[in-house]
């Protein structure tokens, strides 16, 4: 029987850094980021959904075509939202693989779609990030040889001259990384329940820190692995700054 494969993109933050206009319905050549992704990668999927804060819902869930629109909290981190909208998919449409994009991450073109739809998930890994080689990234990967060893970052490991850089595109066997994500909920001691990251955990529940925690934790939990695919194709955004950048990265690719 053919696998399903929901299409998420996941734009359910409160974009502080942005000064709270949520991210995913900025505009580039007149449409809105989430608009542009769902129009360049809906057609390689069997259900395609837009995640949103529950309290942009009301504004926003009749504003992009082509999807159906979900409402949730902010969650305690990018890894909690994301379950929490992992979970409603699968209760929606029982679908067995998921593939997992930024709301605020704008696309050049439908190639790292069209990958992740054929992309094949090995039954002993949760997922597959689809990365690229790329210079100073702001987080990287430890490889062991195709699996994520552990992730690092530039804020707390300092400036590397190269390293594999998530693409912000990661496909995954839906079951398997909400039984997993739950595990990792609990050893951080995580309330499932509440919004907001709880002050006394020492983090958040950040979806690239998990991938170091699956690696850990073999064979009790499938690690990740990751995928090459061509550089500087996506361009996300925490600035106005940046989204103009974005902006005419998207006006020169098109001439």
């Amino acid at each position: 029987m053919k696998m399903k494969h929901a299409f998420l993109i996941l734009a359910s933050g409160k974009s502080s850094r942005f000064g709270g206009y949520p991210k995913a319905f900025c505009k580039v050549d007149d449409t809105y980021v989430a608009q542009h992704t769902v129009d360049l990668g809906s057609k390689f999927f069997d259900n395609t959904y837009l995640v949103i804060n529950r309290e942009i819902y009301d504004d926003y869930k009749d504003a992009v075509k082509g999807c159906k629109t979900l409402a949730i909290g902010t969650g305690q981190g990018d890894s909690h939202s994301f379950l929490r909208a992992a979970r409603l998919i699968k209760q929606d449409c029982g679908a067995d693989r998921i593939t997992l994009c930024w709301g605020d991450t704008f696309y050049l073109d439908d190639v790292i779609f069209k990958r992740a739809a054929e992309i094949e998930v090995d039954e002993a890994a949760v997922g597959v990030s689809l990365s690229s080689i790329d210079p100073e990234p702001y987080a990287w990967y430890e490889p062991d040889g195709d699996m994520i060893k552990a992730s690092h970052f530039r804020a707390k490991d300092g400036v590397v001259e190269t390293g594999i850089h998530d693409q912000s595109v990661f496909v995954f066997n839906l079951p398997d990384i909400c039984s997993q994500l739950e595990s990792y909920m609990k050893v951080l001691g995580l309330n499932d329940q509440e919004d907001y990251i709880n002050k006394e955990v020492s983090k958040e529940m950040k979806l690239l820190d998990s991938f170091t925690y699956f690696y850990e934790n073999q064979p009790k939990l499938k690690p990740m692995k990751y995928a090459l695919v061509e550089s500087g194709r996506s361009y996300s955004f925490n600035t106005q700054e940046e989204l103009e950048m974005v902006r005419e990265k998207a006006k020169r690719t098109k001439r």
